[in-house]
C-alpha cells in the first residue's frame, strides 16, 4: 500500500497508466485537398485544415426524408467542439484521404444513423463547391427516403425533429441556431425560390404569348387571303415573304418554348446536377411535395400525345439541316395545356412564400395578342392600297 493509499500490487509490480481522452475527442485524420475542379492536389490533417480555415477539402452530407416530405433534423450534442447544440443535417462527415464520396457516405451513414445505404432508398441530390455555391467545403449531398426515425448515435445528436422546409425556416427566423450549411442546403435542394418560380411563370407567359401571336397571325392571313393574293399577284406586296419567314419563326419559337416547359429537371449528361433546367419538373422537385407532384404528374398524362408531338417537332427543328428532316404534326391541345398549367401554378402559389409570385393571365395575353396582330395587319394592308 502506498503512502497515498494506492494498492500497487505485489512488490516489484507495475501500474498501467491509462490515457484519458476528452469526451469530444475527434480523430485527426488526413483529408484530401482539392482544386476548383475537385481534383486532389495534396492532403493535410483535419486539425490543420480547420486551423488554417481552408475550404478546399471534401465532405458528405445527407438528408433523411419521409413520405410526408418532412426532413429529419437532429440537434448536435453539447460536447461538440464546433456548433454545440445547433441543428444539423441528418448526416454529415469528412471524406478521408483516398476515400470516395460514395464510400464516405456509406461509412458516415452507418456510424451516425445506423443505416446501411446498400439496403436503403438513396439518391445523389448534387455536388456543391465553395466557389460556386458558397458552402463550407466541396461536398456531395445525398437523400435517404424512409419513414423510420434513424437509430442515431447519441454521441453525435441529442434530439431530433421531423420538419418541413418551411417549419425549419420558421424556427431559424425565431432564433434557432443551425450549422452553417444547413439552411443553404435546404434552400438549394428542398426550397423553391420565389425568384425562380417567377422566372418560370414569366417563361410560360412568354411562350403562350408567342403561340397567341402565331395563332392570330394565321387567322388574319386567312381572313384577308383574297386581298392578300390580289396584292401579291400585282407584284406590289413588299411583305410577300412574311408568311414563310416571320410566321414560321414564331411557330418554331413557341413550340421550343413549350418543349422547354416540359423538359426534365436536368440533362441526362448532367450527373452532378449543376445546370438545372427551368422546367415544370424542376419546379416540382424543388417543391418537395410528394402528393402535389403525384397529382400534377397524373394530370399531365392527359397531355401525353400533345407533349410527345411537341418534343418530336423540337428534335426536327434542331436537326433542320439533316437530310432526313420532315415536317411533323403538332397534336391539338395547346390552349388546354396552358389552362391546366395556369391552374397548376395557382395551386403551387398556395405555399405562403410563393403567394406573391406572378401568375399566367391567359385571357389578358389572348386579347393583347389578338389586338396587336390585328393592328399590324391593318397597317400592312393599308400601306398596300
Amino acid at each position: 500500500m502506498s503512502r497515498l493509499g494506492l494498492n500497487l500490487g505485489p512488490k516489484g509490480g507495475s501500474i498501467k497508466i491509462l490515457k484519458i481522452m476528452p469526451m469530444n475527442h475527434e480523430p485527426d485524420e488526413f483529408l484530401d485537398l482539392v482544386d476548383e475542379n475537385d481534383k486532389v492536389i495534396g492532403r493535410k490533417k483535419r486539425s490543420e485544415v480547420y486551423t488554417e480555415k481552408l475550404s478546399n477539402f471534401r465532405v458528405v452530407n445527407a438528408f433523411v426524408v419521409n413520405s410526408k416530405d418532412e426532413i429529419w433534423i437532429p440537434r448536435r450534442t453539447a460536447n461538440k467542439r464546433m456548433f454545440p447544440l445547433y441543428l444539423d443535417m441528418s448526416m454529415g462527415g469528412h471524406v478521408e484521404s483516398g476515400e470516395s464520396y460514395e464510400n464516405a457516405f456509406k461509412r458516415e451513414t452507418m456510424e451516425e444513423l445506423n443505416i446501411d445505404t446498400g439496403k436503403a432508398q438513396t439518391r445523389l441530390l448534387g455536388h456543391l463547391s465553395p466557389q460556386k455555391d458558397g458552402v463550407s467545403a466541396n461536398m456531395n449531398v445525398y437523400e435517404i427516403k424512409t419513414d423510420e426515425t434513424p437509430n442515431y448515435n447519441h454521441n453525435d445528436f441529442t434530439e431530433h425533429f421531423w420538419l418541413t422546409p418551411q417549419a425549419l425556416f420558421e424556427r431559424i427566423a425565431n432564433g434557432e441556431k443551425t450549422k452553417g450549411d444547413l439552411p443553404k442546403l435546404v434552400r438549394i435542394f428542398y426550397w423553391l425560390d420565389p425568384k425562380e418560380f417567377d422566372k418560370f411563370i414569366g417563361k410560360a407567359n412568354k411562350t403562350y404569348q408567342q403561340f397567341c401571336i402565331w395563332f392570330n397571325a394565321n387567322n388574319e392571313f386567312s381572313k384577308h387571303q383574297d386581298r392578300w393574293n390580289s396584292i401579291i399577284s400585282k407584284g406590289g406586296c413588299k411583305y410577300k415573304n412574311f408568311w414563310e419567314v416571320i410566321i414560321a419563326s414564331v411557330q418554331h419559337t413557341w413550340i421550343l418554348g413549350v418543349a422547354r416547359l416540359l423538359d426534365t429537371a436536368y440533362a441526362s449528361f448532367d450527373k452532378n446536377k449543376k445546370k438545372p433546367r427551368l422546367s415544370l419538373e424542376y419546379i416540382l422537385q424543388k417543391l418537395n411535395n410528394h402528393n402535389l407532384t403525384t397529382k400534377i404528374h397524373n394530370e399531365l398524362l392527359e397531355f401525353q400525345s400533345f407533349s410527345n408531338s411537341i418534343k418530336k417537332h423540337r428534335i426536327n427543328v434542331l436537326a433542320h439541316n439533316d437530310i432526313n428532316f420532315e415536317p411533323s404534326k403538332i397534336e391539338a391541345g395547346v390552349e388546354d395545356f396552358f389552362e391546366w398549367l395556369e391552374d397548376s401554378i395557382s395551386e403551387i402559389k398556395k405555399y405562403p412564400h410563393l403567394a406573391a409570385c406572378k401568375t399566367i393571365n391567359l385571357k389578358h395575353t389572348e386579347e393583347l395578342s389578338k389586338n396587336g396582330v390585328k393592328e399590324v395587319f391593318e397597317n400592312i394592308l393599308a400601306g398596300e392600297n
